[in-house]
């Protein structure tokens, strides 16, 4: 890939916009009963079997669950400009980011983007009220746009609200 074409020729007027960083879903008072009594139960097999630390991590896992279903979502800036796609306060400049997808939904659109990270090299950032069709067309002059289907983390954790 050549470095013309991971970096804009030309400065464009940025692309600004708000969004809820997830969707927050309020979760009745049987949800936080059922994660108890899962991790309950869990806990009590963990033991049984004298896995101690398995126990540990089953409590811990509940209790971040249950931490994160309660915490509203953050109403983040997101932008495109002419050095990368910036999300809050970090950075992502068009060198170290080898393709996107903007991927359309009637609910709710995201701009998906492939990093050079090793760790979570995917990145999913919602879009909100933004245009999908002009971040698009925004992006195809800088970035190959290449289709990316999400992480089957990613849905699952979508399913239930995070």
């Amino acid at each position: 890939m050549s470095t013309s074409q991971n970096s804009p020729s030309t400065a464009v007027s940025p692309i600004e916009w708000e969004a809820y960083e997830y969707d927050h879903f309020e979760r009745s008072s049987d949800w936080f009963w059922a994660i108890g009594v899962i991790a309950f139960f869990g806990i009590i097999i963990a033991l049984l079997f004298k896995n101690f630390l398995f126990a540990i991590i089953i409590f811990l896992s509940a209790y971040l669950i249950v931490t994160i279903a309660r915490r509203e979502p953050e109403l983040v800036e997101f932008s495109i400009d002419d050095r990368g796609i910036r999300a809050k306060h970090e950075l992502y400049p068009y060198q170290h980011i080898l393709s996107f997808w903007v991927h359309e939904e009637p609910l709710r659109n995201k701009l998906m983007i492939k990093s050079d990270r090793f760790f979570l090299p995917y990145i999913i950032i919602p879009l909100g009220e933004a245009n999908p069709g002009r971040i698009r067309d925004h992006l195809a002059k800088i970035l190959p746009e290449v289709k990316h289907e999400e992480s089957l983390i990613d849905l699952v954790s979508e399913h239930l609200g995070f």
